[in-house]
């Protein structure tokens, strides 16, 4: 662990020793979780003047090493090796923490935060959450995710009738809708449905009241 880390160390002090201004600056973006569009730290940091700042910036964004992620006010910059890292990070912690509650395979989108809090910030983890799924890499159940190679093939129709059940269940609380309820509800047979509702139990997304449900 020590020759590891001290590797690091030189790796990082080569990084910031290279000649090129955009190479340091890039480098010093590839450590934050956020990146600003404002000189700041990056140029002592990244011993860039404060002349050269603003198009080395720019020039990162329009060669794609800076992105942005979300929309509008909860927009942020980061360095796109930054937000590889983390998405590997991110859905290696995932796995792991699947791997220690099989059966499941998904889990709340809260839980799955929580598991990540060493990797980023909280603001970034969510955003990484998202990208991952518009990416496809997890895939949403209700109110949980996970990983998409990890799920049961369903059929479009499967899938849906999957998601109506798992919102009336919810909105039905202490008082959940009983099997023949939630077939008509899908208009498929009871047969049809308990593939589904047995899914589902073992991704933790609800727990069995009855043997009626």
């Amino acid at each position: 662990a020590s020759r590891k880390r001290l590797r690091e160390l030189n790796g990082y002090a080569a990084a910031l020793d290279s000649p090129s201004d955009a190479e340091r600056l890039s480098f010093f973006l590839t450590q934050q979780d956020d990146v600003s569009d404002s000189q700041g730290e990056a140029v002592w940091r990244a011993g860039v003047s404060a002349e050269r700042f603003a198009p080395l910036f720019d020039e990162l964004k329009r060669n794609g090493q800076i992105l942005t992620l979300g929309k509008s006010k909860q927009a942020r910059l980061i360095h796109i090796q930054r937000l590889q890292a983390v998405s590997h990070s991110v859905m290696r912690t995932i796995r792991a923490e699947l791997a220690r509650r099989q059966p499941c395979r998904v889990l709340p989108r809260n839980t799955l935060l929580t598991a990540c809090r060493e990797i980023a910030n909280g603001d970034l983890r969510d955003a990484v959450l998202t990208t991952l799924v518009d990416a496809g890499e997890l895939v949403v159940v209700g109110d949980s995710l996970g990983p998409a190679d990890a799920q049961a093939k369903l059929t479009k129709n499967q899938a849906q009738a999957r998601d109506a059940m798992l919102s009336a269940i919810a909105a039905g609380g202490l008082s959940p809708p009983a099997k023949k309820e939630l077939a008509e509800l899908t208009g498929s047979g009871v047969d049809q449905i308990e593939p589904l509702l047995t899914l589902s139990e073992q991704d933790g997304l609800f727990v069995r009241v009855s043997d009626d449900l």
